[in-house]
């Protein structure tokens, strides 16, 4: 059921073009991953972490095409011409840094994206996210352990070395 939810979001996401609706989407996509997450099932958690990362990118695409038609100011700022307002970000409900992550997200090539997707499947317990997608793209990371790393400042050891020296002692 879940995963016929996230193939009707993504069929959703190609119509719309509003901010409200695409944030509307991804906030479908959030829960079917918190779903997936409580239920145990890295498969459904994974499916809606990557509606969330099409979603995302889709706003920056839905947002440039505004900026770039001037129906939204590209500064932040408020400008009248000719009485027409013109949004800012702050009247989507869109942080900067917000904005900053949907266009980083937006810059990956979709082979890369399946290349992530595929190094996140095959790994026992891959956890699909979007810090782990730019720590992978960025090249900071090519393998799971440190891909999957909750800490972007250290890298710990990873849980099968710990339970395998514990085993000996």
């Amino acid at each position: 059921m879940q995963l016929a939810i996230i193939d009707n979001i993504k069929q959703e996401l190609a119509k719309v073009n509003s901010p409200d609706e695409i944030k509307e989407l991804r906030g479908k996509a959030a829960a079917i991953e918190v779903y997936g997450r409580r239920q145990g099932n890295r498969e459904i958690q994974n499916q809606g972490a990557l509606g969330c990362i099409r979603c995302d990118q889709r706003l920056a695409e839905v947002i440039n095409k505004m900026q770039e038609r001037g129906e939204l100011a590209r500064n932040g700022d408020r400008k009248s011409e000719l009485h027409h307002v013109i949004l800012k970000l702050k009247d989507l409900e869109i942080k900067s840094i917000e904005l900053h992550r949907y266009r980083k997200l937006l810059e990956i090539p979709e082979d890369t994206l399946q290349e992530y997707i595929q190094l996140v499947r095959y790994d026992s317990c891959g956890e699909l996210t979007i810090a782990g997608l730019l720590r992978f793209t960025s090249g900071d990371a090519k393998d799971i352990e440190r891909i999957s790393s909750k800490s972007t400042n250290e890298w710990w050891t990873p849980e099968k070395y710990i339970e395998a020296a514990c085993a000996v002692l």
